[in-house]
């Protein structure tokens, strides 16, 4: 048998292979995340620890008292690469100040400083007690949200530019990653605190949902077919396959017609691999291409 190759079309003996590569879309992803940590700071019991209720508490109570809580999301799952579309935060309201609260609007501010949840404190480890400090916490917040004086269940924190950039700063670099402060707009006005759902009850605990693009796998620019080979009565041949794309081997009789018929399949791989393909000769012309979508 005599094996001709010329540019993009390889011929053993009667039989021909023609390589065909398209190109690839990006993935949409959604992932819905539980904090990983949260707690309640309390300004009347200032080196105390609340982190093991099923609530936490933030906003101004009818005794005075200030109350503040944190949530701690752990987005490692999510790639490096990936483009975050949107990020919001719902939350529970499980109880309001007895008699019916005040309205409040409430916070969600990036906190700048590590914290554990079994040793925060009103006092530890903030630089100003109840994270104050502008390196404790952001003094604005990344998302809003306005709840009525009676208002019980879900509380939604819309997406917002600044809340996608803390997710975004969040997922590229997770040292960074010490949450969002639950906070009160108005720590004047007795009533103002809510009792929100906490990590511990998995019915009311806060969800962060985050919609993402991930980059769309590269394409082999250098895309051939190789080690074509002619043993008994098999013909065979080898191409590179990238990770995360399938693949189907198609024939043709003639290539004035265009009625190719696949072959074979190969499913899409986590990994990129050498894939071999192996079909029996034949007396007549055939002509073989490679096709992803």
């Amino acid at each position: 048998m005599k094996l001709r190759k010329f540019k993009n079309l390889v011929a053993l003996s009667t039989l021909a292979v023609l390589s065909l590569v398209s190109g690839t879309r990006g993935v949409c992803d959604s992932d819905n995340f539980t904090p990983l940590a949260d707690s309640e700071i309390n300004n009347a019991d200032a080196d105390s620890n609340f982190s093991s209720g099923l609530t936490v508490v933030s906003g101004k109570l009818n005794n005075g008292s200030i109350r503040r809580c944190f949530y701690r999301f752990d987005l490692s799952t999510i790639p490096t690469n990936a483009t975050v579309t949107s990020a919001s935060v719902t939350v529970s309201v499980d109880k309001v100040p007895s008699g019916g609260g005040a309205d409040s609007t409430f916070d969600l501010r990036r906190v700048l400083k590590s914290w554990t949840e079994t040793n925060v404190t009103w006092n530890t480890p903030w630089t100003t007690p109840g994270a104050s400090h502008s390196s404790d916490a952001s003094s604005t917040g990344s998302s809003s949200a306005a709840v009525t004086a009676a208002a019980l269940g879900p509380v939604d924190f819309p997406s917002t530019p600044n809340l996608i950039a803390d997710v975004r700063l969040w997922i590229t670099n997770s040292s960074a990653n010490f949450g969002w402060l639950l906070i009160s707009q108005d720590e004047v006005t007795l009533k103002t605190a809510r009792r929100f759902g906490a990590k511990e009850d998995p019915s009311t605990a806060p969800v962060l949902t985050i919609n993402y693009t991930l980059p769309p796998a590269p394409v082999n620019t250098n895309f051939t077919i190789v080690n074509l080979a002619a043993s008994g009565n098999q013909f065979q041949f080898s191409f590179y396959a990238d990770s995360n794309k399938t693949y189907t081997v198609e024939s043709l009789a003639n290539l004035s017609t265009t009625n190719w018929v696949a072959v074979t399949s190969y499913p899409a791989s986590t990994a990129a691999a050498v894939q071999v393909f192996t079909n029996a000769l034949t007396s007549s012309n055939r002509f073989y291409r490679v096709k992803t979508p």
